[in-house]
This record gives C-alpha cells, structure tokens and sequence, in this order.
C-alpha cells in the first residue's frame, strides 16, 4: 500500500515502475577512483538489457469491473495444500486443517497418512499474485530429489501435464511466477539452517499458546531464568556451549516456559532432564520437531501414558521410587480411578499393560511435518504431598516456590515431555501407541532403559497454575515451529508414487477465483461515482502540466464499463456527453480485464470543454451518468476555471 517513498498512494491516479535486473561479482570493493587495476571490480554490478521498460499502475476499486466484481483472495494469500510424500517444511511455518488434526486424532494408526495444511501455512510457499485473473484448477508440485541440486516440477492434476518446473535448483532461493495460473512459489531447500545450526536462528521459527476462552488463562510455567539455580532449568548462552545455543534463541519461547529437552538441566534440584551424562549425545537436535500440544477438557482426545517420578531422594517417594522411575502407584483410569491389579489390553482399563505407573494426559501432541500424534508422558514429584502429586493425575498447583517441608515444589513437578520417532530414521520407532513402548523401557527400571526412552523426547515445559483459576478450565494450544529440511518419508502402509520425495497437491477452487457479474453490487457501486478534485481551483493533479494552460481535466471515477455521461449546467443545459464502452469480459467464468490505463481505472477524464470545445465557464454542473440495467446516478461538481491566470 505504500512507494518506497513510504507516502501514501492516491486511488485513479497513474504510478510508473521500472524493472532492472542486475548482476554483481564482489570478488573485491568497487573502486570509483581506480576501477580497472585488478583487484577491484571494472563496475559496481552489470545491468541487464532485456527488461528495462517502464510499467504503470493505477489503483482503484476492482468492484465496478465485469458487472460487480470481488476478489475473494488477497495478493499474497496461499492455499490448503496436502502432502502425499515427503516431510520437511523449508522454513514455512505449518498448521494443520482442523479436519486433519481430527483424522490423526480418529485413526486407528494415529496419523493422517496426507495431511492438509491451512491456506499459507504449508510445507510449501505458494500464493496468488493477481487475485483478479487467478486460475482455478488442480496442481502437483513434484520433487526429483532432497539434494540441493533436486528441481521440482509443477503438473496439472490430475492429467498430470507439465505446467512448468523450476528455474533453478531448490538449493537457490527463488520466486517463480507461473503467468498463465498466476501463481508464485517459493520452494526452498534450507540446508543448514535447521535447529543446532547457529548461524541462522538456530532453526526456531515461532511459539505461541493460545486459549479457546481468553478470560481463563490458567497454565503458565516455571520461567527460565539466570537467577537462582534451580529456575536455570534452560542451559543456553556463553557458560552452555556444548549443547548448541549460545545465542540464547531457545530461552525465550512460550515466555522461557518450554524448551526443547536437549538444552533441559539434569543436575539441579527439580532439573527435568535424565541426570547422566550419556543423554547430552543421545538427545539430538535432529530429532526436534514443529509440534502441537494441545491441552483440552475433552477426554476422548486424551493420550494414554507413563507418569515418571520427579522427586530426588528417593525415600520420602512413594514406593522409594528413583528419579525417572515409573510411579509406584496404581495406574488410574481418565476418571482417576485405579485398576484391580489385572494387567488389561485395553487401552482403556486403568491396568492396560501396567499395573502400576499409567494415567491420561489431559491432551495430544501432533508432530506437524509428518502428520502423526506423539506420546507423552508427564511427572509428578509424590514426595510432595500437598501439591496434587499422589494422584496420577496432570494437575499441577501454582506453587512455584517450597512446600511445608522446604522442598522446592514447582507446582508439584508434573513436568510435560513430548516424544518424537527417532530423528535420524523416522520410519523405525512407533508413534503415538498408547505408551506402550515407553512402559516397556521405562518398566526395566535400570539406567539404560531410561536412557534409550528419554532419547526421543523432544520438548518439556515445568508447568503451573495460575493463581485463581482450575486445571482445564479452557482448552490450551501450544505452538512450537521449527525448521525442518525436506527429507524422504512416506506414512506407514502408503504407497509410494515419487520414491518418497516430497510430492504436494492443492487446488485454487472456484470459491477463490473473483466473483464476476455481481448485478446488486454493480449497481450499488454507483454511488462510489465521484468527479475529482471537486471543488476544482483551477488545476488538478491530472493535468500534464501546470504550465500548459490548454491542458485542463477532472477525472469521473468508479464508472461502469458500459454507461453514457453527461454533463448539465445548473439550469439543465447539456454541456458535454460521454459514450464509455470499453472492454470488460468474463471468460469461462474468470475475469478477463483489457484496454489501457484508464479503461482499467474505470476513470473518464473531462478536458472541461463543451461539445464545440470551448472551455466552460467557472460554476456548478450537474454530472449524469446511465449505467442502463444497473441504474443512474447523479453528482455536482464546482470548478473556478483559470482565465488567463498562470499558477
């Protein structure tokens, strides 16, 4: 909306552009004073020729156009886009349609095996450059390879005709515009810029939390800080160099409330992490993903899952449980009530595969990239007996300080992990499986088994209650994006139809293409008739020149392709009449807008002459315009004419 000047543009009025590439080769600093000695460049860049045209542009309303006119997308709106094969997202910020989070939340095997990203919130980057002549039709973007030399190539679907394919590799960063669809995409492969690479952000991308019911913000979180040891629970900055975050990216998301747990303390008191120094290389910064956890009232989305106990000494733990032992309490059912004893196959029996150490997390995690539910598990510290941790239940308290016994109580410890298949090869571990193969593990109680399951989890968060609210009182979103490399992969049980490449479908609907022939609108576009500027003083910014005094001219605006203008004076004299007819057609049922500058401003100009061309005298004139079918409408206009005076 605005020139580079940064002032505002003015609606009916021409704006001139001009296009130049160029070229630059800085092997050394231009040197105006001696450019040719050879080690500085000849020139400071190489222009090019074959584009150096002037365009023009001129803004106005598009709804006067092709009988009422709207353009039901914006310039740089994107579209739903499924994903067939592949995972990644090149730096694009996902989020899931809700029928997509409901697919992978119903299946049988948790997973949406073609998940759909919301319009603009895609794996890949594509948008509409000119919503007014936007094409309907269906689209596959197909992928060669994961390399950055790989190409993609953009096909009808489902004819599968060639549309058009990349200029360049997908390892250079570049728009491309496909003129005939009007449609411009950026694909590209960020190597070297995913999470553990510091020299970009360190592959985070955003976090958000956000609440169904905004005046129930309950779940707030232990914030990192520098201040006391045990709140130093995120190891980022100069003092952690080993673990890949100098910069301090990570210490700030969600407010320094969650973190991925391979920065994740282990040897202070409350640290959430496994306390050996084996997980630092087992936990990689590969396995990180963009995740959803969400957490909700709704109990039919809750994850089946393995409590873990928190407290430190074992002792005052029930049980004498060990740190990252399972809880040595009756597993409970949804509703908090413990089992019989009898190990069950259900995942709904309060013993399903575990007599003891079971609940239901309160929630889901959904790793974005692959479309799949993760599992989670939770902690409580059961050496914390006023702080809702002996119930195998996700409740924490908003106790962020020590309890009765001077123990440092955290809201009771229930601690939040979120677990993702191996990062390295993500078709070789089980997703979300009611956490079945974290028991396992977990059920060894030895050093190796905590080890190899804490491996995979990716993020934590210390979380509390906040004061004055309950748990659950309004569903939660927690948002955490990262950047993510296209990889190969296909969902378990899918055919493969591009060797596993990233293969993409979406669709620009007819919904989305402008709506043409809006007759109730036409017409009452009528009344954004204007004659500008008005009062007139002797000149307007749409003559040439203010010193050619033969130039003179007010501009009617708004105007309908098809309509007569005429003007009146006063007393009902017919000064000046307009025949306008000027291209403006549907074709196939897109927009379709040709003619010059001011046909497509759906502008008149007057020279504020008469029929015999003379100049009219300073007065008030009565402008009527007859759009036929859609209606007439009437405007004043004053305007004091120069008479010899030179401005």
């Amino acid at each position: 909306q605005y020139l580079f000047s940064l002032k505002p543009i003015v609606n009916y009025r021409p704006y001139y552009f001009m296009v130049i590439s160029y070229a630059s080769n800085n092997f050394g600093a231009f040197n105006p004073i001696t450019p040719n000695i050879a080690s500085s460049q000849a020139e400071p860049y190489l222009q090019g020729r074959k584009n150096v045209k002037v365009y023009s542009a001129i803004p106005h309303k598009q709804v006067v156009h092709n009988g009422g006119m709207v353009a039901n997308v914006k310039f740089g709106d994107g579209f739903k886009i499924k994903r067939i094969e592949g995972t990644g997202n090149g730096g694009n910020v996902l989020d899931l349609t809700d029928e997509s989070v409901n697919e992978i939340l119903n299946s049988v095997d948790h997973r949406a095996v073609n998940p759909v990203y919301q319009p603009g919130r895609g794996p890949i980057h594509i948008t509409t450059y000119d919503p007014l002549r936007l094409k309907g039709g269906g689209f596959r973007v197909q992928f060669n390879g994961v390399e950055t030399t790989s190409r993609y190539f953009i096909k009808d679907h489902p004819s599968g005709n060639l549309i058009d394919s990349s200029f360049f590799e997908i390892g250079t960063k570049f728009e491309q515009l496909v003129e005939n669809n009007k449609l411009a995409f950026t694909i590209y492969k960020v190597n070297g810029q995913e999470p553990g690479d510091e020299s970009v952000g360190n592959g985070f991308l955003e976090a958000t939390k956000s609440y169904t019911n905004t005046s129930a913000p309950w779940l707030s979180g232990v914030a990192d800080s520098d201040i006391t040891t045990e709140k130093n629970w995120i190891l980022s900055g100069e003092e952690d160099t080993d673990l890949g975050d100098v910069k301090q990216i990570y210490e700030s998301v969600v407010g320094g409330t969650w973190a991925p747990y391979k920065l994740a303390a282990r040897l202070a008191i409350g640290s959430p992490k496994l306390n050996t120094s084996a997980i630092e290389g087992l936990s990689r910064w590969n396995y990180l993903a963009s995740v959803d956890v969400v957490l909700t009232s709704d109990k039919s989305k809750w994850s089946r899952c393995v409590v873990v106990e928190i407290g430190e000494d074992n002792l005052p733990n029930i049980g004498g449980a060990k740190k990252f032992d399972k809880r040595k309490q009756a597993s409970v059912d949804k509703n908090g009530n413990a089992g019989d004893g009898v190990i069950s196959s259900d995942p709904n029996d309060a013993d399903f595969i575990s007599d003891q150490g079971l609940s239901w997390f309160p929630g889901y995690a959904i790793n974005l990239e692959t479309g799949e539910r993760l599992n989670i598990v939770f902690g409580e510290n059961s050496s914390l007996v006023n702080e809702n941790s002996t119930d195998m239940l996700w409740n924490p308290t908003s106790n962020e300080g020590t309890d009765a016994n001077g123990r440092l109580a955290f809201g009771g410890m229930h601690y939040i992990y979120i677990f993702n298949k191996n990062g390295i090869n993500p078709n070789d571990v089980t997703i979300y499986d009611h956490g079945v193969s974290l028991n396992s593990l977990l059920s060894l109680n030895t050093l190796a088994g905590k080890r190899n399951a804490f491996k995979d989890c990716i993020w934590t968060t210390l979380p509390l209650l906040n004061e004055g609210y309950s748990v659950l009182e309004s569903d939660v979103k927690i948002r955490l994006r990262v950047v993510k490399d296209y990889k190969i992969f296909n969902s378990i049980g899918a055919t493969a139809v591009n060797n596993s490449n990233p293969l993409y479908e979406f669709e620009v609907s007819k919904s989305e293409i402008a709506s043409t022939g809006q007759i109730e609108l036409a017409k009452s576009a009528l009344d954004l008739i204007r004659v500008v500027p008005n009062p007139y003083y002797a000149y307007s910014t749409y003559e040439r020149t203010r010193v050619d005094q033969s130039d003179n001219r007010v501009r009617i605006t708004n105007l309908p392709s098809k309509c007569t203008v005429s003007i009146y004076t006063i007393n009902g004299t017919l000064v000046r009449q307009f025949k306008r007819d000027v291209p403006s057609d549907v074709t196939d049922g897109e927009a379709i807008i040709t003619g010059n500058d001011f046909n497509l401003a759906s502008t008149l100009d007057w020279d504020l002459k008469n029929e015999n061309y003379k100049m009219v005298s300073s007065g008030v004139y009565i402008v009527h315009v007859d759009a036929g079918m859609l209606g007439e409408k009437v405007v004043k206009w004053f305007g004091i004419m120069r008479d010899g005076f030179t401005p």
